[in-house]
């Protein structure tokens, strides 16, 4: 048994940090790709696209993942990930990157662990799955990168943290 692996304490829920609400705006939320020029970044926030928006990428993609700056460094405890409304599409699995300066990323738990964590993500398209890490980062850009998608890669999504 791996004694570190053992002490960490209960993940911290936290806070939805702005996606769904708008307090981060379009201009920071990034990606990859987008299907079709389509389905961008910021159609992607938690619990919007009523009429089938989500961020969706490229088929030919072979990095894919959406970025979100927080602006500023924050504790980052998990994100929430959601499939696309009205369709057969949604993520089943993500692994989740972060950075200070959007030039060195780190993927959640590989320091740790010596490997990067693939987390189960949904099991349909419309309920939120939340994502906790086991002990909270310091990031201020996070992505989260679709591993395994039923239908397409379809997805909206918020990150959770402690506001400062």
């Amino acid at each position: 048994m791996n004694h570190e692996e053992g002490s960490c304490s209960r993940p911290i829920r936290g806070e939805e940090m702005g996606v769904e609400d708008g307090r981060i705006p379009d201009s920071s939320l990034t990606s990859s790709s987008s299907f079709d020029y389509l389905y961008t970044a910021s159609d992607g926030r938690l619990n919007g696209g009523v009429s089938g928006e989500a961020w969706i990428a490229s088929d030919d993609d072979k990095d894919k993942w959406v970025k979100i700056d927080l602006g500023k460094t924050s504790t980052v405890t998990g994100v929430i990930v959601q499939g696309r409304y009205g369709s057969v599409q949604w993520i089943t699995s993500v692994k989740v990157s972060y950075s200070l300066d959007n030039v060195m990323w780190t993927y959640a738990l590989e320091p740790q662990c010596g490997e990067q964590k693939i987390y189960a993500a949904n099991y349909d398209n419309s309920t939120p799955e939340t994502i906790l890490f086991p002990r909270p980062i310091t990031a201020r850009y996070v992505r989260i990168h679709p591993v395994t998608w039923q239908g397409h890669q379809a997805m909206r999504y918020e990150v959770l943290g402690i506001a400062e």
